[in-house]
């Protein structure tokens, strides 16, 4: 990790209170650190993982390097690649598509109740990706990073033509359960 990664991670620890992050500290053995307290001691857990990124298929910037295309999930693939991204050291870049995403942001609302944005319903791909690629045992954590408030403008809140190779026409959708969150009492 380079020093400008190092210090932007560190930054973000120290601003950011409790956060998920990446540290390269075996060779190029990925690990997720798990920061937190607990009784007031500050902690850390290392986990061996599999990190995969996510773009956009109508906009793969990760894959070629540079702006191509354009697509409708905002805050993922913004025309560039961060210096804090160090590819390398990732997992395979995993794409979706902008209306599929669509279509089950739509699907966690209509079906859950859960008001999502449109990168959540990215996240929730990916992670079916990985849980059919890795296997019924796996474990697969993504995170929905906001809800739909501010995207009732856009093709959120439209109709989506499925297309015959999306993914959310076979996802039916039972419940969910929620993980309190890092802040609040663990035990």
């Amino acid at each position: 990790m380079n020093s400008a990664n190092l210090i932007e991670y560190q930054n973000h620890f120290a601003s950011a209170g409790k956060s998920l992050y990446v540290e390269n500290l075996i060779g190029n053995t990925p690990l997720l650190a798990v920061h937190f307290k607990f009784h007031g001691e500050r902690r850390t857990i290392f986990v061996k993982a599999e990190l995969h990124p996510l773009e956009p298929a109508e906009s793969p910037t990760l894959t070629t390097g540079c702006k191509v295309g354009s697509h409708r999930i905002q805050g993922i693939s913004d025309e560039f690649i961060p210096a804090i991204c160090e590819l390398d050291k990732l997992d395979e870049i995993v794409t979706v598509s902008d209306g599929d995403s669509i279509l089950v942001a739509q699907k966690l609302a209509s079906e859950l109740g859960l008001g999502v944005g449109i990168s959540s319903g990215a996240n929730f791909l990916e992670a079916l990706m990985a849980r059919e690629k890795l296997g019924a045992d796996a474990v697969v954590v993504t995170i929905f990073c906001d809800d739909n408030k501010k995207y009732l403008s856009t093709g959120l809140v439209k109709n989506e033509s499925c297309k015959e190779d999306y993914l959310s026409q076979h996802i039916e959708l039972f419940g969910y359960q929620t993980i309190r969150r890092i802040n609040q009492k663990l035990f």
